[in-house]
């Protein structure tokens, strides 16, 4: 059974420099996202990972763009509820697309490319 709740991490900072944005974020154990995957383990699941990336960049860069395509999508390593991350999002105008990561010092959880339409 799915309980309504929050659907978005807690932003703990966010900086900007040109059409790169990087946010500070927590997923806290209690986002929806968590919900079913798994009991034992709570691990944030890869649509997860992807819908927020899209939110973010729709929001911060007031995107109007629809979403073309997904590539380069890798994940890497599981994204636990409580362990900050940051996500980078860098706009790519010429190229028409947004490449993000998710990350933690050194360690990278996930990353892809955005393709937007042509619009």
């Amino acid at each position: 059974m799915w309980k309504e709740s929050k659907q978005e991490p807690d932003i703990l900072a966010e900086r900007h420099q040109g059409t790169l944005i990087e946010l500070d974020l927590c997923p806290q154990s209690d986002l929806f996202q968590f919900q079913g995957h798994f009991p034992e383990q709570p691990i944030l699941p890869g649509v997860g990972q992807l819908d927020w990336a899209v939110r973010f960049a729709t929001d911060r860069f007031s995107l109007t763009q629809t979403i073309a395509e997904i590539s380069q999508l890798k994940f890497r390593d599981l994204m636990l509820p409580e362990v900050q991350i940051t996500l980078k999002l860098d706009l790519q105008k010429e190229k028409n697309r947004v490449v993000f990561s998710y990350t933690s010092g050194e360690k990278t959880f996930s990353s892809g490319i955005i393709k937007l339409s042509d619009q």
